[in-house]
């Protein structure tokens, strides 16, 4: 406390016995003349000054009770911000169980069908031992036919020799065997025919299976990145498949500042989407145009762009179909790139003002791009 305030107290307490005594008589006359004489002036000159610091301490305070109630404000707020998040945090629980049901049911469909799987190569394997050993069959007869064919033309040289009458009849059983031994070679060929169709079926299940394990394998990943924690998809708006990975579009706010999100793909644990083939370039640009049919930009961070011709320009080095390939600016240095399929299709944010909506002030978002 100010040693003034304390003084002036005391001496106020003071004056205030002594008034009290001067009433019952007590104290001599001489103290009728206290109160007028200089103790009081010098009393009434620090009571004042009391006064002025009573006053700079109730400012004191009224600041501090303005502290206060923003501090009380702000917690209000992160309140608010906590329960939102605890909301997504169980959302997001929720997703997470319901993938994990959909891989509970997927694994046991994979163990049906490769059982099945297994159930069929087995009876292929088994028609195909069967089939080949009625091709052995075959073959033998056939051996056995043009052995007695042989024979058949020994016996008719002779008897050709012997007896020139016989020569039609023995050339007409001649004809008819080698009749039989030409439908023999076509059933040979038939069953090879067989053969080779049942193990291209044996191959394509084969690979059949293998597609869905690796399927399979890639879910697996997806819910241990989820698990994982590793992968920010809070705000997602849309995703597709593309060239082996995932990519997803996420809203800006209106006329982002994008010297502020340069690592807005990273800092989720992604990376900003890279252009695999012309195919993967035009997926990007017609997938986006679809998600609101709108001339809203796509932004990502280092995407090489270049003007084309009036309907054609460059996506990373490929080229993409957009409306107006030859409009307005590019973008080549590393930085931020606009493109859209829309007129004038390409624009560079660093000609507007790094703005995520480039000319177009009415956005209410524009897009940014990731990929994992």
């Amino acid at each position: 406390m100010n040693p003034r305030i304390v003084f002036v107290t005391t001496l106020i307490s003071l004056l205030c016995a002594g008034t009290v005594a001067l009433a019952q008589g007590k104290g001599n006359s001489s103290n009728t003349n206290f109160l007028n004489g200089k103790p009081f002036s010098y009393l009434n000159a620090e009571v004042q000054a009391a006064q002025a610091d009573i006053a700079d301490l109730q400012g004191t305070v009224d600041a501090m009770q303005q502290t206060i109630d923003g501090l009380a404000y702000d917690i209000s707020g992160l309140a608010e911000q906590v329960d939102a998040n605890s909301a997504s945090i169980i959302l997001l629980q929720d997703d997470l169980a319901d993938t994990n049901r959909d891989l509970a049911v997927l694994g046991k469909e994979l163990v049906v069908l490769t059982k099945r799987h297994a159930a069929d190569v087995a009876a292929l394997k088994q028609d195909i031992k069967l089939q080949y050993q009625e091709i052995q069959k075959v073959r033998k007869e056939l051996k056995s036919a043009v052995t007695g064919l042989s024979a058949t033309i020994v016996d008719l040289q002779s008897q050709v020799d012997t007896n020139t009458a016989g020569i039609s009849g023995l050339l007409a059983d001649a004809t008819t065997m080698m009749s039989d031994i030409l439908a023999l070679e076509v059933a040979v060929s038939s069953h090879e025919s067989r053969l080779g169709a049942l193990e291209a079926t044996v191959a394509d299940q084969g690979a059949a299976i293998a597609d869905l394990s690796a399927a399979f394998t890639n879910l697996e990943g997806r819910v241990a990145t989820l698990e994982a924690g590793q992968v920010d998809l809070s705000g997602l708006y849309a995703e597709y498949v593309s060239a082996g990975r995932n990519v997803y579009f996420f809203k800006t706010v209106p006329c982002a500042d994008l010297r502020l999100f340069e690592t807005y793909c990273e800092d989720r644990g992604l990376n900003w989407w890279r252009a695999r083939s012309q195919a993967d370039a035009q997926q990007l640009i017609d997938f986006a145009y679809n998600l609101d049919q709108y001339h809203t930009w796509v932004q990502v961070y280092g995407m090489q762009t270049a003007l084309g011709s009036f309907q054609t320009g460059y996506v990373d080095g490929y080229a993409v179909a957009v409306n107006s390939g030859g409009c307005v600016s590019a973008s080549d240095d590393g930085g931020f790139a606009g493109v859209r399929r829309w007129g004038c299709s390409f624009g560079n944010p660093e000609d507007h003002g790094y703005e995520s909506c480039n000319w177009d002030k009415s956005h209410a978002y524009d897009w940014f791009v990731c990929e994992n």
